[in-house]
């Protein structure tokens, strides 16, 4: 819902150019490739398909933003016009390899062009892509044969393009006849169709017949084009007058009636039949389409609303609906144009009145079907027939449907507000009330709504029908249902209501307007504030639309409520007030962010007039507001409603208070999910509107409540309590998370905001404050738990405080839950600063001060046998104290938290830990500039030793926040670094790894950098193994002579010896040696001089001795097959490959094998089957004596 809309349109405009550029450059040297005169011709036809899915690709990203293709389009069109038509004539279309020997991923070029002119028909548009389109006659005979001689051979993408172009070409002036070669065309005359023979038709139009009714009944968009070329011959004058397009329409309706009685018979072949049907009637005149008209309405009603079999399996899908919805339409607009023509050979007005309301009662059923193109073809037919009636039979059918949008309409009393059903003998009392559309279908209301539009956008509506229409629209603009599953259902309803009032603005003269009495429009708003009495129905529908605008979840409709807007505005200047300065508020881009929206345009627009603050802050106190739907949602419009209510006066603030105090106290008792989402909202917005007020230094929260100031604390405990019980007293009830976190948060801005201690209300505050700490879990609800502890204790005199704080850490006395609760532990570190630092008198059993205990059990639940979440919560609780610590020694726990590789079953969990204790070393690092005595040298070393050991590791998200920790630290140093990293993807690069590597010419910081990235170099993604790898070995090559960084296999083999025993560092530490090894990085050689290879044969047979880890194990292997080259070490390195050669695991027998047969290739190893038992190998593996193991010349 707050995603930022307005961001991906702003990048492809500025993109657009270049995209553009790149798309010409890809498709122009595409067709220059296929047309090379150097290649041979067997070849020039065929395209990687790999160039045709790239230009596809960019040509998709415009789906969005079409009209940027307009300035580039003739360039790119064209030129695949004139290849494809080069293909076409010279007789080369048809050219495809055997089918034995295909060219591998690539297409034939006619094939590609189709492809790409798809996908610009799709993006721009068929109707403008088709004016590009070559439509010289000399070219029907040649696409025709190509297409009837290939159609099998042909992608669909082809076929479409093809039967789109020939539908253009058919378009010609002069008669088929004429256009024809020869009558004789043999290829022409075996596709004629039987259905046709008795006909007088060019042997041309019976094979253009029969290539379009091939492809009716396909699945694909073939068929829209086949059903066009279809329609487009049939109604050719020339045709008409040997009766194609009667012959045409009789074969359509008969295929039709009898489709259910074929059991071949697809949903396709229903909908190419019906295709036709509709084109005919939309494209013929009423004198085209007269002898067939009424037999046509009257299959299309009955295929719509009967309920045989054969009907229902017509009309069983929704585009089959929505065709045949647009069969009845053109077909009552024809017969309402002869009936006006006195045309009464063909039909009565009798029987035309009795087909018309017949057809609008099926459209006004159509607008509640559950498919969305259904609906919208409906609601325009609709608009379309009431269009062309007479005055008093348009207010008939506007009127029809403004009574069906008042069924299962509720309206709420004003005092209870409880719902009730329309009643004649309430029907004045129900002016005043709130229509409730919670038992209405939306689908229907969309449907009704977008009627509405639809006739107000033909002017078909009267003026004096506009009140009850208006009223409509607010409503739906107003309109929000929720499923059961939570999901939102309004959007649609809202959409189609913007798309009214947009039409009403636009079509409707001022004087006309302004004639509504606002009195018949104001029950349709939810006011629960005081109003500013608006006296302008304009004012009004500029009132709603502002608040659409600002805070609708869904960024279309508050763009097409900005849209609404500027065209109210512009239509009817001087009548909405501050109008030129609230469009340039409320602009189309500022919108598109949610937040934004409510946030800052919402500020803005309420500044310009009193009206837009209060219309906003009634529609914050309902669903858009503080009864929102997402949490986010609600503490924005939290933060919202407390701008505005502060904006003028203290008093109105007050009020917004009293009016949410009243709604909480309405709310039922069961916590469920909706009540405690609303629950949540109203909590929130407390607490926001408290931290504005200012109360004085005054006020005696002690006194019994008499003025509004005085009760506004027994206001506030009504707001976090439940059935009158304060939250802190159902401790046996389940109470959601969101609940607390906005009970806390009220908590806190009353502390904040009081001038003193309210004495009498401390326990119960501190009640509701343990439930909440005990209970919350996740991190906004523990950090507004956290503040809220600090701000209760800051104001509780010192010995209660301390005994507060006891209470929390003797585990003694309450449940292991609590005590080692999330909430708990984070108020601890929280309330830190305000514990005294020395014991006080009274406490005079205790042997250390509170802040000593805190920071002791801090460190036992980072240290300690605890979960990782609760090590995790403990490290972010010592952040808070770190600033305020004496003597205590924060660094051996956070050594210890950056030594934690905890793994269970959800992996590396121990990486959670790693990550909250860097984030808390940057923070006491950054403390070091102020307090440089707060920690050793030596501590400091240790813990950026770790760092850097971080910053070297698999993670991306560790690295990223070691290196900014690492930056802390060297700038307090006033050490630049030699690169800035700014975002996580960064630390995957070359870039990355060269800098960090440079590091390793400080001795101390050496052995850790190693430890890192030997992680990253063998079990990070591959793309992270490659750069480290190739960075690694560069670092190798190209350091310098004095401070050779080559010396690292010798400080590898020395982290090895140290390691050995520590799986975990012991198999990438193998690894890495093994992987240098066969790069020739070799002992005692040029990069690691002061390395034996006897020493490295040592560590490596100690390292994996007994081991059963197979990684470590396959590693051994590599480093004994780079050893085995070598002659001071060969013979060994080769008896440990032999002894390997009878190991349990097979795949380590096998890899043994492997490089034992690539130093001697000897035939025994390789016949040999190493899956087999290790038993069965010992008398072969006997037979590879150490005499036989070594090559001549060698003793």
């Amino acid at each position: 819902m707050d995603a930022p809309d307005g961001n991906r349109d702003v990048k492809l405009y500025r993109a657009s150019a270049d995209l553009l550029l790149d798309i010409s450059r890809r498709l122009n040297e595409l067709l220059e490739d296929a047309s090379d005169a150097t290649k041979p011709s067997e070849h020039q036809l065929w395209i990687s398909d790999s160039r045709v899915e790239r230009i596809i690709s960019l040509l998709d990203l415009f789906q969005e933003w079409p009209q940027l293709l307009d300035p580039l389009l003739p360039k790119l069109v064209n030129p695949l016009i004139g290849a494809f038509l080069r293909c076409l004539v010279n007789g080369r279309y048809g050219s495809r390899p055997e089918a034995s020997t295909p060219v591998p991923k690539t297409s034939p070029l006619p094939s590609a062009i189709c492809c790409i002119l798809n996908t610009l028909c799709k993006v721009r548009g068929v109707k403008v892509i088709t004016r590009f389109l070559n439509n010289e006659p000399r070219y029907l005979e040649p696409m025709l044969e190509a297409l009837l001689l290939n159609q099998p051979n042909l992608v669909w993408q082809e076929r479409y393009i093809i039967l789109l172009w020939l539908s253009h070409l058919v378009l010609t002036p002069f008669d088929l006849q004429s256009v024809s070669s020869s009558d004789e065309n043999v290829c022409f005359k075996l596709w004629a169709d039987e259905e046709f023979k008795h006909l007088r038709l060019p042997i041309i139009s019976k094979a253009l017949l029969h290539a379009g009714l091939e492809n009716l009944g396909v699945a694909g968009k073939e068929r829209e084009s086949a059903s066009l070329l279809i329609v487009r011959l049939a109604l050719r004058p020339d045709l008409q007058r040997v009766g194609l397009l009667d012959e045409l329409a009789r074969l359509m309706l008969t295929s039709l009636l009898g489709y259910a009685q074929r059991p071949t018979a697809t949903t396709y072949e229903c909908l190419g039949y019906l295709s036709i049907l509709s084109v005919i009637m939309k494209s013929g005149s009423a004198d085209d389409v007269s002898p067939f008209l009424i037999s046509t309405f009257d299959f299309g009603l009955k295929a719509a609303t009967a309920g045989s079999a054969e009907f229902s399996m017509i009309r069983a899908s929704a585009p089959a609906r929505k065709m045949l919805v647009v069969i009845l339409r053109a077909s009552m607009l024809h017969l309402i144009s002869l009936n006006s023509s006195n045309r009464v050979d063909i039909i009565s007005i009798d029987t035309l009145y009795e087909m018309l309301e017949g057809m609008v009662q099926y459209l006004l059923n159509a607008l509640g079907d559950k498919d969305t193109p259904v609906r919208l073809a409906a609601s325009k037919a609709l608009s379309m027939l009431a269009h062309k009636l007479d005055e008093g039979m348009k207010a008939e059918v506007v009127q029809a449907v403004l009574d069906t949008l008042e069924e299962d309409i509720l309206y709420e009393k004003p005092d209870s507000g409880d719902p009730v059903t329309f009643s004649p003998l309430m029907s004045e009392d129900m002016q005043t009330m709130l229509r409730n559309v919670t038992a209405v279908n939306s689908l229907k209301w969309q449907g009704l709504l977008l009627t509405l539009g639809h006739l107000l956008f033909r002017r078909t509506a009267p003026p004096d029908q506009l009140p009850p229409i208006l009223r409509s629209l607010l409503s739906g603009l107003d309109f929000e249902q929720r499923s059961a599953g939570g999901t939102s259902l309004g959007g649609v309803v809202r959409d189609a209501a913007c798309f009214g009032l947009w039409s009403l603005a636009r079509k409707y003269a001022t004087p006309e307007l302004q004639r509504i009495e606002p009195a018949s429009v104001l029950p349709a708003l939810g006011t629960t504030l005081p109003t500013t009495g608006e006296t302008s129905v304009l004012q009004i529908v500029a009132n709603q639309l502002v608040v659409s605008a600002c805070l609708d979840p869904s960024g279309n409709i508050r763009r097409g409520s900005s849209a609404a807007l500027q065209e109210l505005i512009g239509r009817h200047p001087d009548t909405v007030t501050a109008g030129i300065a609230l469009i340039q508020v409320i602009d189309y881009h500022a919108v598109a962010r949610r937040s934004r929206a409510m946030l800052d345009v919402a500020h803005d627009a309420a500044k310009l007039a009193d009206v837009y603050r209060w219309a906003l802050l009634n529609a914050l106190l309902g669903w858009r507001g503080v009864r929102a739907v997402d949490e986010e949602s609600r503490r924005s419009a939290a933060t919202a409603i407390s701008e505005l209510a502060s904006m003028e006066s203290s008093s109105d603030s007050f009020t917004v208070l009293e009016t949410l105090q009243k709604q909480s106290s309405k709310l039922p008792i069961e916590n469920s999910k909706t009540i405690a989402e609303m629950r949540h909202g109203l909590l929130m917005t407390m607490s926001r509107i408290l931290d504005t007020l200012d109360l004085g230094s005054t006020i005696d929260f002690n006194s019994t409540p008499r003025t509004p100031i005085a009760s506004l604390l027994h206001l506030l405990l009504q707001g976090i309590s439940i059935d009158g019980q304060l939250l802190g007293s159902l401790k046996g009830k389940f109470i959601p998370e969101l609940v607390l976190e906005g009970a806390v948060s009220l908590i806190s801005s009353l502390m904040r905001r009081a001038p003193e201690t309210p004495s009498n209300f401390s326990d119960d505050l501190i009640d509701v404050l343990e439930l909440c700490l005990t209970r919350a879990d996740h991190d906004i609800a523990l950090v507004a738990c956290a503040d809220a502890a600090f701000e209760l204790l800051r104001r509780l005199p010192e010995t209660r405080k301390v005994c507060l704080v006891e209470n929390w850490l003797n585990a003694k006395h309450q449940r292991h839950s609590s005590f080692s609760s999330k909430g708990r532990i984070l108020a601890l570190g929280s309330t830190y600063p305000v514990m005294p630092k020395e014991k006080p008198a009274s406490q005079t059993g205790m042997k250390e001060s509170a802040r000593s205990r805190v920071f002791a059990r801090l460190r036992d639940f980072i240290q300690g046998e605890w979960p990782i979440e609760t090590h995790v919560i403990a490290i972010r609780s010592l952040t808070s104290i770190i600033p305020h610590l004496g003597e205590e020694d924060c660094a051996g726990p956070l050594c210890a938290a950056l030594d934690n590789y905890t793994n269970d079953q959800r992996g590396d969990v121990g990486s959670l830990a790693r990550l909250e204790a860097v984030k808390t070393v940057s923070a006491l690092l950054s403390s070091l500039t102020q307090r440089p005595d707060a920690i050793s040298e030596h501590d400091v070393q240790q813990l950026v030793q770790r760092l850097f050991r971080l910053a070297g590791e698999k993670l991306d998200k560790l690295r990223f926040e070691a290196w900014k920790c690492i930056q802390v630290f060297l700038g307090g140093l006033s050490i630049n670094s030699p690169q800035f990293f700014s975002h996580v993807s960064d630390v995957s690069s070359q870039r990355y790894f060269s800098a960090l590597l440079q590091y390793l010419q400080v001795p101390w910081l050496q052995s850790c950098i190693l430890q890192g990235v030997v992680h990253s170099t063998t079990s990070g993604t591959e793309e992270l193994m490659r750069v480290s790898r190739l960075t690694l070995i560069q670092s190798i090559v190209n350091a310098s002579s004095d401070c050779r960084a080559g010396r690292v296999l010798e400080m590898l083999v020395t982290l090895l010896e140290t390691l050995y025993t520590d799986e975990r560092q012991a198999t990438p530490l193998l690894e890495t040696i093994a992987f240098l090894l066969e790069q020739g990085i070799e002992p005692g050689g040029e990069f690691g001089p002061r390395l034996s290879a006897r020493k490295l044969w040592n560590v490596v047979r100690k390292a994996h001795f007994k081991s059963t880890n197979i990684r470590k194990l396959e590693a051994a292997v590599k480093i004994y097959g780079a050893l085995a080259v070598r002659e001071d070490i060969r013979s060994n390195a080769l008896g440990k490959l032999r002894d390997l050669l009878l190991h349990p695991y097979p795949s380590i027998r096998k890899a043994a094998a492997d490089a034992l047969y690539t130093e001697l290739p000897n035939g025994d190893i390789l016949t040999q089957d190493w899956s087999r038992p290790a038993k069965d190998l010992k008398e072969v593996v006997a037979g590879l004596t150490r005499p036989n193991m070594e090559p001549a010349g060698i003793a």
